[in-house]
């Protein structure tokens, strides 16, 4: 056995040679690298924690259970598939058993794990933030376009300032969308929104589109916790204090309002681009759901036969 396979059994770190061999095994994207390679570095911490020098497959599954008991299905399901890859590129290598064998991940259940906003609540939030301050009107041009056009977190802080184009008579923000390397993509700003953004943007016409305006980050790109912290104070401060209330709900909101609104499903799909209508799909089901009358249907049937 070599002096790497020793290092993982003895001293389970994250080398900076076995990184890079690792990562040209698993060939993907540096953004899917570094999510990987989060998920390794927690299951060596935790079998370090546990005195564990030489993995077996039971401590695979041990180390599944206690996922499950602290983090959420689809985090699970990611970490679980890591370390797949991990005991694949080890095996390849001749440096240990594949353990992680047919270790079989964590199924989600399709439902939503945030929650929307309602119209009034959307209302109430932009109408809450102040707009005599830099800060306020950076605020309100975020939380505007993730509502209205379904933007992410990552994409609004991608975003730069020459993103913002005119197109025909209609406005359009270039992004970098989930899992691209270009700006290829673009999601259409409503009227309203446009005007905040401008309103934020006061004459700026380059660098990135939403930064800080604190001492410390003044004029710095925005970090995807960053806008976390933002849409949970804003959310906060009209009442909104749930853990399924994320910057995530924003795009819930702009799916679920648009179908509410009337919007079909292809145009649910466009404007989240989802590549499959499949996911789109779950919105809809999610709506029939809290629209079914039959529990009511049910108690009034019960108490009118007793009746």
């Amino acid at each position: 056995m070599n002096k790497l396979a020793k290092d993982l059994q003895v001293t389970p770190i994250f080398h900076e040679q076995f990184y890079q061999a690792w990562i040209e095994f698993i060939d993907v994207k540096e953004i899917t690298a570094r999510t990987y390679t989060s998920a390794i570095k927690n299951f060596m911490y935790w079998l370090e924690q546990e005195g564990i020098t030489q993995p077996a497959r039971q401590d695979i599954l041990q180390y599944k259970k206690h996922l499950l008991e602290t983090k959420s299905a689809s985090t699970t399901q990611l970490y679980i598939v890591a370390v797949r890859l991990l005991f694949d590129f080890l095996a390849q290598e001749n440096l240990y058993p594949n353990i992680a064998n047919r270790i079989k991940g964590v199924k989600s259940d399709g439902s939503f794990k945030r929650d929307y906003l309602t119209s009034s609540q959307s209302r109430q939030l932009i109408a809450s933030i102040e707009q005599d301050t830099e800060q306020g009107l950076r605020d309100t041009a975020i939380i505007s376009l993730c509502i209205t056009s379904g933007l992410r977190a990552i994409e609004a802080c991608r975003a730069d300032v020459a993103d913002l184009q005119k197109t025909g008579d209609k406005y359009i923000l270039r992004i970098q969308g989930k899992g691209s390397d270009d700006k290829s993509a673009f999601v259409h700003v409503s009227a309203k929104t446009h005007q905040a953004i401008l309103s934020y943007l006061d004459g700026r016409e380059s660098g990135a589109l939403f930064v800080g305006t604190s001492n410390n980050s003044k004029g710095q790109r925005l970090t995807t916790r960053t806008i976390a912290r933002i849409v949970k104070k804003r959310l906060k401060a009209i009442g909104i204090d749930s853990p399924r209330h994320t910057t995530h709900s924003l795009r819930h909101s702009c799916a679920t309002l648009n179908l509410l609104a009337g919007g079909t499903i292809q145009e649910t799909q466009q404007i989240l681009r989802h590549q499959s209508i499949a996911t789109t799909t779950i919105y809809t089901q999610h709506l029939d759901k809290l629209s079914n009358p039959s529990s009511q249907r049910i108690e009034d049937f019960i108490f009118c036969e007793t009746e």
